[in-house]
């Protein structure tokens, strides 16, 4: 208690760490290719949606466009498969009327040959649809692919650590985040401060 009337203490203590963003992203390629364009650098603050890299999309363009024409052949493929379907489909009716109204007018012969010819058709068909679907697949695959060569912010935030340079080979981060690391977004929204404080300070 002093003349001027009470007084506050205050214990400072003094101790070493860092600031961190409270979020931050690690940008990866999630194909192989060479790096025609980078549209930032360390530094920049970027919106979520931004433009940040392009990788080469030559052969990416031509496996869509190799996709593609394999589709079509597939569905001609299948229109022709189910057009014979319905063909044998009709033998098969007649073939079956006319054993049931007239049977001195067919051989069962026929008429199990007309079932075979039907079975067959049948087999074509499901085996025409399988191949479109794959093919329908891979196009699929070759379009995300595609998609996949232009990058862009998956948060809003700076960028905070440029890994690659242009004419760099950008290669998938599956096995190893440093290999296929491109660069580091932070959100500097939300700061921590990590500090490490001596145990006889706590109190």
């Amino acid at each position: 208690q002093q003349q001027g009337g009470a007084r506050h203490l205050v214990s400072v203590v003094a101790a070493s760490g860092k600031i961190e963003p409270d979020l931050k992203v690690d940008v990866l390629s999630d194909i192989q290719g060479r790096i025609t364009k980078i549209a930032v650098k360390e530094g920049d603050v970027v919106r979520k949606g931004d433009f940040l890299l392009q990788i080469d999309a030559a052969i990416y363009e031509a496996a869509v466009s190799r996709s593609q024409a394999l589709v079509a052949s597939a569905q001609s493929d299948y229109l022709r498969a189910k057009a014979n379907q319905d063909q044998a489909k009709r033998a098969l009716d007649r073939s079956l009327e006319l054993q049931r109204t007239n049977s001195s007018l067919i051989t069962q012969e026929a008429v199990e040959q007309a079932q075979t010819g039907y079975d067959v058709a049948v087999a074509n068909t499901k085996a025409s649809q399988a191949g479109l679907d794959q093919a329908r697949a891979s196009l699929q695959e070759a379009q995300d692919n595609l998609r996949k060569t232009r990058i862009v912010a998956p948060i809003s935030g700076r960028i905070t650590r440029l890994a690659v340079e242009e004419g760099e080979v950008a290669v998938p981060g599956t096995f190893s985040r440093d290999v296929g690391l491109l660069m580091t977004i932070a959100d500097l929204s939300v700061i921590l401060a990590k500090v490490q404080v001596d145990e006889t300070d706590v109190v």
